[in-house]
């Protein structure tokens, strides 16, 4: 009885488990199947619904614009029939007349009055008419709405003329287009500040000082959200140089999770400072230029043709010259009060013309920019490419790393089910043995 027991014991479990297993599948699907038909039911329903709305709607409104357009055509029936019997006069000015009391003539007897003694004379000699002054009133006209919408929209268009990108995701392809047309917007605010510094630089003495600080702290305001900007397309502009203008999955990847949030975040703030670069070269253009501004450098032969002379030096006039250095270093111009300059060992100095000894300070003095060698500037730019390759290659390597050890746990976790259900299978097959 024991083993007999024992062998039937493992069979009638299993037939328990499958007969469970099969009714709990049963009652499932059964459940599915009638939330399905149940939803397609409630769908079709409702959409049937919606569409005889609509369509109740839809001729109700119908029957309304063919009932306003019957008033429409009898109201202009009866008006044109009325305008040919009798047309409107069309409005006069207003005029109002200012008669002068004193040529007004005595008021006559009315009948049925009082008698007085002072009414009855001889009578009066004519007198002259009155001297009228007519002064004419022209009826106020508002001032049209077209106008003003048009002034209205000029504005709004002014103020929308930069360059405006569609930063939506649903689109195919549109990491590929926006980082493209971001960086187009970059250049073309770094031509647009370039053009502004010539321009301030080149009209300074037209400008006062309150447009000095304009123009100075909008260009520096530009400058920073457009270097911020192009800090976070930087990676994707090496990727669309190095593959012809299209981005990889890794970066197509890192630009929908990470970077574009950020753009959104920023770019308000760009087309803002944009706008407004925008209105200061506007006004720098319409500004007139400095007669007295001359950025060439005198000669050697003006310099030859003055006279020489020596003299002592009594007085000394400080001049600014500013040099755009690493660090900025006081010079001075030293100038004579009589218009002198001295001689000195190497070589003589020639002698100004004496019109005055005052100088003017209207004039703007050129400024001296020393920039940086080629040599270094290409070191720079080759140490900046290399910098931004190792770290292309290190996001690279990152995600292969990333990759390979998902990868390695994926197939550690099937090793593990795989030697589970082998322990399970050999200690069914025991157990049926035994």
């Amino acid at each position: 009885m024991a083993p007999t027991e024992l062998l039937t014991r493992p069979a009638e479990l299993w037939q328990q488990s499958t007969n469970k297993m099969h009714r709990s599948t049963t009652d499932i699907w059964r459940r599915s199947t009638n939330l399905w038909y149940d939803s397609k039911h409630m769908c079709h329903q409702t959409t049937m619904d919606v569409w005889h709305r609509s369509a109740d709607s839809w001729t109700h409104s119908m029957n309304r614009c063919l009932q306003s357009t019957d008033k429409l055509t009898t109201s202009a029936k009866k008006l044109q029939a009325t305008g040919n019997e009798a047309k409107v006069p069309n409005e006069a000015p207003i005029t109002s007349t200012k008669i002068d009391p004193s040529t007004l003539p005595a008021p006559a007897l009315i009948p049925n009055t009082p008698y007085s003694p002072e009414s009855v004379g001889s009578p009066e000699p004519t007198k002259p008419l009155p001297s009228i002054q007519t002064i004419q009133y022209i009826p106020y006209s508002k001032p049209s709405s077209r106008s003003r919408s048009q002034s209205e929209s000029d504005t709004n268009s002014t103020s929308s003329s930069s360059l405006s990108i569609d930063l939506d995701l649903d689109k195919k392809n549109a990491a590929d287009q926006q980082t493209k047309d971001l960086i187009e917007l970059t250049k073309k605010i770094d031509t647009d500040l370039e053009q502004a510094k010539q321009l301030r630089d080149s009209k300074s003495s037209q400008l006062g000082e309150i447009e000095h600080n304009w123009i100075n702290s909008t260009i520096n305001d530009a400058k920073d959200s457009n270097q911020e900007m192009t800090q976070i397309l930087s990676f994707y502009r090496l990727i669309a140089e190095k593959r012809k203008g299209k981005l990889g999955l890794s970066s197509r990847k890192r630009w929908r999770t990470q970077d574009c949030q950020r753009v959104r975040e920023k770019y308000p703030r760009l087309v803002l400072h944009q706008s407004r670069l925008e209105k200061v070269l506007t006004h720098l253009a319409t500004t007139p230029a400095s007669p007295d501004f001359s950025p060439e450098e005198p000669t050697g032969a003006s310099l030859s043709e003055l006279p020489l002379c020596e003299a002592t030096v009594k007085s000394l006039v400080e001049l600014p010259v500013e040099f755009e250095i690493g660090a900025s270093l006081p010079v001075i111009a030293e100038l004579p009060s009589e218009s002198l300059f001295p001689a000195n060992e190497e070589g003589l100095i020639g002698e100004l013309p004496a019109v005055s000894s005052s100088i003017r300070r209207n004039t703007p003095i050129p400024r001296i920019i020393v920039t940086q060698a080629v040599e270094d500037l290409s070191a720079e730019q080759s140490r900046s490419k290399e910098m931004d390759e190792d770290e292309y290659n290190n996001y690279e390597n990152k995600e292969m790393d990333e990759m390979m050890a998902w990868e390695k746990t994926r197939n550690d976790i099937q090793m593990q089910q795989s030697e589970s259900l082998a322990r399970i299978v050999a200690e069914m097959e025991k157990k049926s043995t035994h």
